[in-house]
């Protein structure tokens, strides 16, 4: 064993891929073309989400967006999302939004961001 293959922070600054997974079924979705929904989440131990933390701190008290911002600074991603028949590009700004909207997604990306064994190096 060796330090450096517990060393969690280098793949939670990038993210790892997480399949979204149906709120009522638990099965992974996919599209039509049998394509999984996939978000790439950063990680708890990443530099971004401690910045972003930070930040929250500092504004507490001027802003009441329920933690939505700080949990989509974690979403670095996506793909083969579909909204209203098109597919949904990603920004920042439609992280929050997606995270809004869809509470059980913002759920399945706080559960998977604070699980480390999710970003523990690849053997």
């Amino acid at each position: 064993m060796d330090l450096a293959d517990l060393f969690t922070r280098s793949t939670a600054e990038t993210g790892v891929e997480m399949k979204l997974l149906h709120p009522g079924t638990g099965e992974v979705i996919k599209n039509d073309d049998g394509k999984e929904w996939v978000v790439t989440v950063a990680g708890t131990d990443s530099d971004r989400w401690k910045a972003t933390i930070r930040t929250a701190a500092r504004k507490r008290g001027q802003s009441s967006d329920d933690g939505i911002e700080t949990m989509s600074s974690l979403v670095v991603g996506w793909k083969n999302l579909v909204l209203n028949k098109e597919p949904l590009k990603f920004t920042p700004q439609a992280a929050i939004k997606l995270l809004t909207d869809y509470p059980w997604i913002r759920d399945q990306v706080n559960s998977f961001a604070s699980e480390r064994a999710n970003f523990l190096p690849k053997a």
